[in-house]
């Protein structure tokens, strides 16, 4: 028996379906937790591009990337969304090209400049939650002092799981 086939519509998302797998696995709870909140990224290098691949492909809402570094041709291999043609572009241009390639819906706020700044401070505050995925001192001291006064959630270079998300001070509430 065969069936009539249906004509796919050109903004259709290839993630637009009903997700039975999350609550299978159980990680459906924590997966509509990082709906709501806005996610800020702070390095997207090998550790930020792939924290940025899996949360987008989780179903983050906002993420905000910050890199201020172009991409090293010795790099290529090791970020995500990256090919060799992307040599000395800008690493969190190339990541927000990645994310909205997916489709997926997320919304992408891209910073190519380096935390130092008083705008990129700013924008830094409008973040729930922030990880650093820096590889240097000075990054992450800055970021830790940004975090620190506005209060802002910062897991460094680590990927949710069950014992982030379940800290009382955490509300990440989708609401």
């Amino acid at each position: 028996k065969t069936f009539k086939v249906i004509e796919s519509q050109a903004d259709e998302s290839v993630f637009n379906y009903i997700d039975t797998a999350s609550s299978r696995a159980g990680i459906k709870a924590i997966a509509d937790k990082l709906i709501g909140p806005k996610i800020g990224i702070v390095g997207l290098g090998g550790t930020g591009s792939a924290v940025t691949e899996l949360l987008t492909r989780l179903g983050v809402g906002t993420i905000s990337m910050f890199d201020g570094d172009p991409l090293d041709p010795s790099n290529v291999s090791r970020v995500y969304g990256s090919s060799a043609s992307d040599a000395g572009r800008n690493k969190a241009a190339i990541a927000g090209d990645s994310v909205q390639r997916m489709k997926i819906g997320t919304r992408v706020n891209v910073h190519p400049q380096h935390i130092n700044s008083e705008s990129i401070a700013l924008a830094l505050r409008d973040c729930d939650v922030v990880f650093g995925c820096t590889d240097s001192a000075r990054p992450r001291g800055i970021l830790n002092s940004l975090a620190h006064q506005y209060l802002i959630h910062l897991p460094v270079c680590v990927i949710f799981d069950r014992t982030i998300l379940n800290q009382p001070d955490l509300n990440m509430s989708s609401s």
